[in-house]
């Protein structure tokens, strides 16, 4: 949950066609990449069509420095509770 919100917040998605619209969220997976200085820039590559970028140090940049080489999946959901 704590991830998801951060991804919203934080990180900076430039989508492809690999992406799925789901019930008013957005679901992308795909395997991370990221070269040695895109990694320490915060540039990670999910699958072919999709870049994230994550703050250096933060918690959602360390997660993915840690998940590099591996599938993940990204949702994206509006927050239900905000106005």
């Amino acid at each position: 949950m704590r991830l998801k919100m951060m991804l919203g917040f934080v990180l900076a998605i430039v989508l492809g066609t690999g992406a799925v619209w789901a019930q008013g969220g957005f679901l992308l997976s795909g395997q991370v990449s990221a070269t040695d200085s895109e990694m320490d820039e915060g540039y990670f590559g999910v699958g072919q069509e999709a870049a994230i970028v994550a703050k250096p140090g933060s918690s959602a940049h360390t997660w993915l420095k840690e998940h590099t080489g591996q599938r993940i999946r990204v949702v994206l959901e509006g927050d239900t509770d905000s106005h």
